[in-house]
């Protein structure tokens, strides 16, 4: 299935044709995370663990067709081990369920899991992105760790119906970025792992579009559709 049918299957729009971006908000990366009962402190690691179990491991998600299910598809296929996908009703249910042991892995963004990562109930291998977390630096990047090419995270933009007036998008861009670089906004950003996507509405469009240049590989290589 292409992509534009995989996406207009899902919706009435063309997201290109009829909209229009007016402002970054926020991005964050997807963390390789595991139970801390697995003998394993790396990607690597993990791989061979999981690849000594031929019946297969139990991945994690939120919910087919998640961020977090397409990136833990596209992981166990490049690493060659056998898993179970067990979908879960939300973050919460996933990553209690990873910390139990009921799952062994997922991915998942860092500020579901952090208080388990820091209490030791939770341990994270690596994670998407092009750098490494700022908020989880010695946490390496998937590429770091043999798999490049896992660059894609998750982000959040404000968007508008296509041919709204330029004067209107450069004045939401404005206060958009006034409150993202905000004192108090920059802190809870922090706290929750996030990093701010300030700038013009050109760098959210061309962030936008090389993502979903890569979204289609995604989807392409895994199978994975929509619920």
């Amino acid at each position: 299935m292409s992509w534009r049918r995989w996406c207009c299957a899902a919706s009435p729009y063309d997201p290109v044709r009829d909209f229009v971006a007016i402002a970054g908000l926020y991005h964050y990366p997807m963390l390789l995370i595991i139970n801390p009962a697995i003998p394993a402190r790396t990607t690597a690691g993990f791989v061979a663990w999981a690849k000594a179990r031929p019946q297969g491991v139990n991945m994690a998600s939120v919910g087919i067709g998640s961020v977090g299910h397409m990136m833990a598809e596209r992981f166990h296929l490049r690493a060659g081990f056998q898993r179970v996908h067990i979908p879960y009703r939300g973050g919460p249910s996933a990553v209690l369920a990873v910390s139990q042991g009921e799952s062994d892995y997922i991915f998942d963004n860092i500020g579901n899991p952090g208080a388990f990562m820091r209490e030791r109930r939770l341990r994270g291998l690596s994670a998407t992105g092009r750098s490494r977390p700022r908020q989880m630096p010695e946490v390496p990047t998937l590429a770091e760790e043999g798999f490049p090419g896992m660059n894609e995270d998750v982000w959040f933009g404000l968007w508008g119906a296509a041919g709204l007036p330029r004067s209107f998008v450069e004045k939401i861009n404005a206060e958009a970025n006034r409150w993202l670089l905000s004192p108090e906004i920059r802190r809870r950003m922090d706290e929750a792992g996030h990093e701010n996507l300030a700038g013009p509405p050109e760098a959210m469009h061309d962030y936008w579009m090389e993502d979903r240049r890569n979204w289609v590989d995604i989807v392409r290589e895994t199978g994975v559709t929509v619920e």
